[in-house]
């Protein structure tokens, strides 16, 4: 799990593996729905940029394919 800190300005922070953050601007949040209740989350587009410059693993070509599907 990837647990994000919102912020008061829409923008959220997550805990670095090596210490301190990583930012989170607010263009990068959208809105989708869970259980009949809208939530903030990550667009796909985002989502696409994060899984830029490294080799996939198989879980992320997973991830890659639902995001595809998605849209």
């Amino acid at each position: 799990m990837h647990s994000l800190l919102l912020d008061e300005h829409g923008g959220a922070r997550q805990a670095a593996l090596g210490g301190g953050y990583h930012r989170f601007d607010r263009s990068w949040f959208t809105v989708g729905e869970l259980a009949g209740r809208q939530v903030p989350c990550v667009s796909a587009e985002t989502q696409r940029l994060f899984h830029q410059g490294y080799e996939h693993r198989p879980i992320d070509r997973h991830d890659l394919g639902l995001l595809t599907k998605l849209g």
